[in-house]
């Protein structure tokens, strides 16, 4: 494969991949590698352009024993309809190497902190309660500088993000990154935003809309649970309030604002915490004596499925629509590298005989429409200019090499001016190549 075919494989990977988030992809390769592992846990640890590295452990099994957790590179190619092609995994392991550090180097981090109780202890009749989301200083993930928390905050911790109860553990985190609807609690009301006087001092404050079927469970466990960050960031080896650690420069994203408890207090509320759930599901999972709710939701599921149909055709047809288009970008780049080819290539040159010349370029024409660069989908017409120039360079230089031999200078019936007659001379033009009509003229020299 040569350069500009792989060019164009690594146009069109970015051009199908365009098309799908980060996340629809970290996705498509999981439900993949778990495809080809249906008995272990499957988690992605980096996702690379063209191979992705898995953490794979296997399930208990009957007797008990697992498959030991291992790491594996797969590649991959997503095809034009998003399906997922995985090569062979190859069991892998992470190197890490120490090396001396100048200047602190930023690293991207998991931010789950930091326990804030809540504000108030009861949800207003309304179900809004405003929380207090984070505060600067030290926490569990590293130091958070108040400057970092007014300029990122806003932008990360926005209106519509989902309160859940609890942090989701490794394996639940694996198996539904998406987290349970069971466990959503509340949803942010507005962006959040920096309050350095703030009733319980300075921190970043939203507003929160309880779920009415968790009204109760909040109300109820007030005095035992606060609220903490899930999310992801930047940060630096460094100081801080006399303190060695990580300093948070930046915060990239948020996942979410989980209810948990305060330290301590997770034995004495579990079995509230069990209830609130029951109640919830309760609120959210058809009746089986419920003929209307059973309709509702068989409804509900036929709308799903019919939605997903028209996805699926509209998936295909967009396919099609891109082979089109490519098609006619492929015809419309062969129609301008020909005009371009014939405008470069001259009509005549000085020097050699105009019927040579003639059958000379319509040779060259037909072998440099081949040759034109195309760079990022287009004509590169400087390059394509080059390849050309060189091109008749070399023809004009072989044809002044034979015109120097004398082979096209003799004007007359018998002769050339070198001796060699015409009849002789058209034998030699034969032989490169000409036709019997070209021949006779170019030995003619006329």
């Amino acid at each position: 494969m040569d350069e500009l075919q792989r060019q164009q494989l690594r146009e069109a990977r970015a051009l199908l991949e365009a098309d799908l988030s980060h996340s629809e992809i970290h996705d498509a390769l999981r439900d993949a590698i778990r495809t080809q592992f249906p008995d272990s846990y499957v988690w992605l640890q980096d996702v690379y352009d063209a191979e992705v590295i898995a953490h794979i452990e296997g399930k208990e099994d009957s007797e008990g024993a697992t498959i030991p957790a291992a790491l594996y590179r797969f590649g991959y190619v997503i095809g034009a309809s998003g399906e997922v092609a995985l090569g062979v995994g190859v069991e892998v392991r992470k190197v890490t190497s120490y090396e001396p550090v100048e200047t602190p180097a930023s690293e991207s981090a998991e931010i789950a902190d930091e326990f804030v109780p809540l504000i108030e202890k009861a949800v207003r009749k309304d179900g809004l309660m405003p929380i207090k989301i984070i505060q600067p200083g030290w926490g569990s993930s590293g130091y958070y500088k108040p400057e970092v928390l007014e300029r990122d905050g806003p932008k990360v911790f926005t209106k519509g993000l989902h309160m859940y109860v609890d942090h989701p553990t490794p394996t639940e985190e694996a198996e539904r990154p998406e987290r349970s609807v069971k466990d959503l609690v509340a949803t942010l009301t507005a962006d959040a935003a920096w309050n350095p006087t703030g009733p319980v001092g300075p921190g970043l404050y939203a507003e929160a809309k309880v779920i009415d079927s968790w009204r109760p469970f909040v109300e109820e466990l007030a005095p035992h649970i606060g609220l903490s960050i899930r999310g992801s960031g930047q940060g630096v080896l460094g100081e801080a309030e006399g303190r060695k650690g990580r300093i948070i420069e930046g915060i990239t994203g948020a996942k979410s604002v989980d209810f948990v408890t305060a330290a301590g207090a997770g034995g004495q509320i579990l079995n509230l915490f069990e209830s609130a759930r029951s109640r919830a599901q309760a609120t959210i999972t058809p009746g089986g004596d419920n003929d209307v709710d059973e309709k509702q939701l068989q409804e509900a599921q036929a709308a799903r499925e019919a939605a997903e149909t028209k996805l699926t055709e509209a998936m295909a047809e967009n396919a099609t629509l891109k082979e089109a288009n490519a098609r006619l970008r492929a015809a419309e780049l062969l129609r301008e590298s020909k005009a371009y080819v014939a405008e470069q290539v001259p009509a005549k040159i000085e020097g050699i005989v105009q019927g040579v010349w003639d059958i000379t370029r319509a040779r060259l024409l037909d072998t440099l429409e081949g040759k034109a660069v195309i760079t990022d989908g287009a004509l590169d017409k400087d390059a394509t200019k080059a390849v050309i120039e060189a091109a008749v360079l070399t023809e004009r230089e072989f044809l002044a090499k034979i015109a120097e031999s004398g082979t096209i200078r003799g004007m007359g019936e018998g002769a050339s001016a070198g001796g060699e007659s015409t009849a002789a001379l058209k034998e030699r033009f034969l032989a490169l190549g000409l036709s019997e009509e070209a021949a006779e003229i170019a030995a003619r020299g006329r």
